[in-house]
This record gives structure tokens, C-alpha cells and sequence, in this order.
């Protein structure tokens, strides 16, 4: 496989992985502040095991970070990608 064709495959599976709504809100949760699981939870009007399992889809994606004390942040590159000025819209930049 090529590095464009891994490339390519990646950005279609981060998409995927961003296609849920509950998962789009914990990434723009997290740009504003890192957070524990069990807040995201609360915040997002969730089930523990819900926010659990998204949180995790995104850890492995490589999405958002796990810290020490399991506190959640988004990974740096989002913070680039990512325009959290808008109100109306969330550009990425690929």
C-alpha cells in the first residue's frame, strides 16, 4: 500500500469515527477544557459506559490524548485543525 493510499485511509476512518454526533461533541468539549470521562458524561447528557466507549474509539484513532489521573484532552493537532471561534461552523483542514 502506498503512503497515499495509507494517508487516504486514515483521514476516511477519522471521518467515520467523526460522523457521531456524541463524538464531534466530546472533541469540541475537550478543545475548551481537558476533562474526566465521567464529567464529559454528565456534560453531554450520556451513560458512563456511552462517553467509555466513544472516548476510547477516540483514543485509539489517536483523536484525543489520555493523561495522567484520566483527564482527557484533544490531540494538539486538533487544536490547529479545528477553528472553535465559529459559532455557526467547525472547519477542518486536511
Amino acid at each position: 500500500m502506498s503512503s497515499s493510499e495509507k494517508y487516504f485511509e486514515q483521514v476516511s476512518s477519522n471521518f467515520f469515527i467523526l460522523a457521531s454526533e456524541q463524538r464531534l461533541k466530546i472533541l469540541l468539549s475537550l478543545l475548551e477544557e481537558r476533562s474526566k470521562s465521567s464529567i464529559l458524561a454528565k456534560r453531554l447528557g450520556t451513560t458512563p459506559q456511552e462517553a467509555h466507549r466513544n472516548l476510547e474509539k477516540m483514543a485509539d484513532a489517536g483523536l484525543i490524548k489520555k493523561r495522567k489521573r484520566r483527564i482527557l484532552s484533544c490531540h494538539d493537532i486538533w487544536n490547529v485543525c479545528i477553528h472553535p471561534d465559529s459559532t455557526d461552523e467547525v472547519f477542518l483542514y486536511i
